[in-house]
């Protein structure tokens, strides 16, 4: 089980989320996972509390008949409490100032400030001096639902509001380790959601740090996972237990590692000493297909498309060739109805009703195909050796990228809050040397593009490690060939 929070409520409800939003490959489990610290939250949480809080209390005081600044509550000339307290501050203001005579002078701001509050001190106490008071009590004046105090409702529920809101954010932002990737999971709830990951193939070094002593008691820090890959590592502050989490990522590498060892050696085993078959099986691949509904069924294929040979065909999501014949559709329902109005004002004979009516159909027919065929023309082509973005106009020209699985660097996708909800996303992968960021730009789930992907991926460094070790068995092998016929001569 993933270790995490220690309130069993909140780990359970952070794990059905994590599982929500991570789409995990086939036998990849969740091992470990930590967020902000609470010392975030608060600070999140203070100005919309206060904003709560203050209005809530002015609005309450005022349902009661409460008023501010009221002149002639009292008799002139009474020194309270309050007002002793106010005139204990002035003086000590005064002789502040005084005693500052003919040392190292205040800078201009804080003289400024501390004038406004002897201005302030000096207006009070004179106000209440007078017999009047800051606050006090009538029920005559009682206004629980006139406007300023809706307003002042309103106010403090858009504050609570605004804390709920920064709470789920707090808690949207996680660092994950699986066993098999490191992802940064970073959300900010109704507008975008981000996911950047690290293979443990990929990881070079993992850095927690606390620079503070207040970092080192409260036990939060930052995380540093240093990629293999150039611009690839994931920075994360004010990590919750960082040294927790850096530990368990060290623990995972090793255990990988020499996983991954023993399993190269078993294949090379079998394939090079027993003369046995490799293993060839296809990548497990993550994705639910996702198919048009109504008549774009008879003009669009299955998205994505998944070929006995273990290519995968991705194509934007249909609710883009909806949007792309809105302007086909409206120009023909524009046409037609200025040929029916042209006709009932007898401005056009039946030849030329026909005629327009014609052409109207025609040319939505050409644009609507155009249209579907720049669609379907545009793909995004996983195979188990390349990566291939296709962008072509229909009967035009063709823009074709190709890169090697051995060039990606990094895979990610990132959604807003629409997308999010409509099931479509961006997937960049990133790429070494001059091939630049691949975009699959709206596919349907991108979340489970990513996982697939990451299959693939890993299939084919899995295969580029025993094709290395096996060309260094083969040149011991030749190296020996070589060496014995001179081992027989002597």
């Amino acid at each position: 089980m993933p270790r995490a929070e220690k309130d069993p409520a909140k780990k359970r409800w952070q794990q059905r989320e994590l599982e929500n939003d991570i789409e995990l490959s086939t036998g990849e489990e969740l091992l470990f996972y930590t967020g902000r610290h609470w010392i975030v939250l608060l600070r999140l949480l203070l100005f919309p509390t206060l904003v709560a809080l203050l209005a809530g209390a002015v609005a309450g005081f005022r349902a009661r008949g409460g008023v501010f600044l009221l002149p002639n509550a009292s008799g002139i000339g009474q020194i309270d409490l309050f007002n002793g307290i106010i005139g204990g501050l002035l003086l000590l203001l005064l002789l502040f100032l005084l005693t500052r005579r003919g040392k190292k002078r205040l800078g201009g701001g804080r003289t400024l400030l501390l004038g406004l509050a002897l201005l302030a001190l000096g207006a009070l106490f004179f106000f209440r001096y007078q017999g009047g008071r800051v606050f006090a009590m009538n029920t005559y004046d009682a206004a629980p639902f006139d406007g300023f105090n809706i307003v002042l409702f309103v106010i403090a529920i858009a504050g609570v509001l605004w804390g709920i809101y920064n709470f789920l954010d707090w808690l949207a932002d996680q660092l994950v380790l699986t066993t098999l990737r490191v992802i940064d999971d970073d959300e900010v709830p109704f507008v975008r959601h981000y996911q950047d990951q690290i293979t443990l193939d990929d990881v070079q070094n993992v850095k927690a740090e606390t620079k503070t002593y207040l970092q080192q008691w409260l036990k939060y820090g930052t995380v540093t996972i240093q990629s293999a890959n150039a611009g690839g590592s994931i920075i994360f502050d004010f990590a919750s237990r960082p040294m927790e989490l850096q530990d368990a990522i060290n623990k995972r590498l090793k255990e990988w590692r020499s996983q991954r060892s023993a399993e190269q050696f078993r294949q090379m085993i079998k394939t090079r000493v027993y003369g046995g078959a490799a293993d060839k099986a296809l990548p497990a691949t993550h994705y639910r297909v996702t198919r048009p509904p109504f008549v774009l069924n008879w003009l669009l294929d299955n998205n994505p498309l998944y070929a006995p040979d273990g290519t995968v065909t991705w194509r934007p999501h249909w609710l883009f060739i909806v949007t792309a014949l809105v302007r086909p559709v409206g120009a023909l329902l524009l046409l037609l109805f200025a040929t029916l109005v042209g006709a009932q004002a007898g401005w056009l004979n039946s030849g030329w009703l026909a005629l327009l009516l014609f052409g109207a159909i025609v040319g939505f027919v050409a644009w609507a195909a155009w249209e579907i065929e720049d669609h379907k023309n545009d793909l995004y082509i996983l195979t188990l050796t390349n990566v291939i973005d296709i962008d072509k106009r229909p009967f035009g020209p063709e823009d074709r990228r190709t890169a090697g699985l051995g060039a990606i660097q990094n895979v990610t996708f990132r959604t807003t809050f629409l997308s999010q909800l409509l099931g479509y996303g961006d997937v960049y992968l990133e790429t070494a040397g001059s091939g630049g960021k691949f975009t699959f730009h709206r596919v349907p789930r991108a979340p489970e593009v990513v996982a697939t992907v990451n299959e693939y991926l890993a299939a084919f460094k899995k295969g580029e490690k025993e094709r290395n070790l096996n060309d260094t068995i083969s040149l011991i092998k030749t190296y020996h060939q070589l060496m014995e016929p001179d081992s027989g001569n002597t």
